[in-house]
């Protein structure tokens, strides 16, 4: 169980940073005002850190089924 335990600790400590990204992102949405989003087309920002978070996360939960399955196979 100890490498479930470090995957379980290492997907908390993504999602803690997901959390943060994830606040950052709507921070910079706030600070842009109604006259920005009317004067520019596109007021797109960078999504890259907060979606290379969410499929870490989701390999990570992947690692995590698939031990967990081992486990109790070897168990039985």
């Amino acid at each position: 169980m100890n490498k479930i335990e470090k995957l379980i600790e290492k997907k908390s400590v993504l999602e803690e940073r997901l959390h943060k990204e994830e606040r950052r992102e709507i921070e910079m949405l706030n600070r842009r005002g109604f006259g920005y989003a009317m004067r520019h087309v596109k007021i797109g920002f960078s999504t890259r850190k907060s979606d290379a978070l969410k499929e870490r996360i989701r390999i990570i939960s992947e690692q995590i089924n698939e031990l967990k399955k081992l486990n109790e196979s070897d168990n039985n």
